[in-house]
């Protein structure tokens, strides 16, 4: 490889106001041993003019691409340009803990595949003002309480589980490495490359690049301490998800390939949602890493009932999915997307609770007028000296 600890690469398009940030940020490490890999897919140049009148780093490998690319292509180039040992992707509005250097040298000293850390800091921008839950208003830095502790699991228990939840669960979830906020090392993404042609079969790169990743990872740590800051901004698919505005047709979202569309899996309704985003990329993700065994048990009852809980008026879509999926055993398998609908009930009442009492009697900490990502990293590594606390002492028992 060379002596490039770890690649940190963020894909970017029409966002320069978060990138600005985000890349002085990085570059404001005290190490050397890391590049930042910026893919500028933007339709100006807007950002290629702040970098090249601002930006004198040789830690930074800016690559300018003007032809149109779909996100999942902008993921794949970044990756395919990564030339550290161990690779992290994040996005253009997010933040990062400098200890993750620390993160990677014991990694690699432990002959680690990858690590992902628990999300534990997460920063609202400004311009995002409501929610979803109306509990939290731009410009806030969240805390949880965490346990400063890691733990080894088994990633074929993760795929098993994946098959069962169709994957939308990851974003809260842990039981499979992570290449959005967490750490794989080169040599995997490679070896995965170049066996099924691609890191990202689906079209969200989070869940696919995790999937796949996975089928070439023996040891696999999760650690419970805040490296990454969830950004979540008023272009981002957070907030277009809290802003209720990532839901519509496959066909207007240009992001997305013709390839992809034309190929949708008829079993998955052929709507954009986050459901059937995160369904199809696992769905196809499990299909290129042949794991026919976990193809076939795919459940596609939970997501027909995330559908009708979740974006009710595209019944019609769900119903012609359903019907395809199981024309043969049409009255068990409704009895099954029920049991489904009344286990989301369940679980969406305890989130609530769990929200209210977090709210009212909840341990984390909120930190209020941070204009920026750059100003949410210092307010975190403030707190995490305040209170001691340090990644080696963590993984190094110190």
């Amino acid at each position: 490889m060379s002596n490039i600890a770890l690649s940190i690469v963020i894909p970017t398009k029409n966002r320069v106001e978060y990138a600005k940030i985000c890349i002085c940020s990085i570059l404001n490490f005290e190490y050397n041993n890391f590049e930042l890999v910026v893919v500028d897919n933007s339709d100006e140049d807007l950002l290629q003019n702040w970098i090249y009148s601002n930006i004198s780093d040789s830690r930074l490998k800016y690559i300018r691409k003007n032809e149109f690319l779909t996100v999942v292509e902008n993921f794949q180039i970044g990756i395919d340009n990564a030339n550290g040992e161990y690779v992290c992707t994040m996005g253009d509005d997010d933040g990062l803990n400098p200890e993750i250097i620390e993160l990677v040298k014991w990694a690699k000293k432990n002959n680690i595949d990858a690590v992902t850390p628990k999300f534990i800091a997460d920063y609202i921008w400004p311009d995002l003002n409501h929610l979803k839950d109306n509990s939290t208003i731009g410009g806030t830095l969240k805390i949880k309480k965490f346990n400063n502790n890691f733990s080894f699991l088994n990633v074929k228990n993760g795929l098993n589980q994946l098959s069962r939840t169709c994957g939308m669960d990851l974003a809260d979830s842990f039981y499979i490495p992570k290449i959005y906020y967490g750490i794989i090392k080169n040599d995997v993404l490679k070896k995965a490359k170049n066996e099924i042609g691609t890191n990202f079969p689906g079209v969200s790169p989070d869940l696919s690049g995790a999937i796949v990743a996975s089928a070439y990872i023996n040891k696999y740590c999760v650690i419970d301490y805040p490296i990454f800051i969830a950004g979540s901004s008023i272009k981002s698919t957070a907030g277009s998800s809290n802003l209720k505005k990532h839901h519509g047709s496959l066909n207007d979202q240009k992001h997305i390939s013709r390839n992809a569309i034309v190929s949708w899996p008829k079993q998955i309704p052929n709507i954009f949602s986050v459901e059937t985003v995160w369904s199809q990329s696992a769905y196809m993700s499990l299909k290129a890493i042949r794991r026919d065994d976990l193809v076939a048990s795919y459940n596609f009852p939970r997501i027909y009932a995330s559908l009708l809980m979740f974006n009710r008026s595209y019944y019609k879509y769900v119903i012609s999915s359903f019907l395809f999926t199981f024309q043969k055993s049409i009255v068990l398998n409704l009895f099954k997307v029920l049991i489904e609908y009344i286990n989301l009930i369940f679980r969406r009442a305890k989130y609530l609770i769990l929200n209210l009492r977090n709210k009212f009697f909840g341990s984390a900490l909120l930190y209020s007028e941070i204009h920026n990502i750059d100003q949410a990293n210092l307010k975190l590594s403030e707190y995490l000296k305040r209170n001691n606390f340090s990644i080696n002492k963590i993984l190094y028992n110190d």
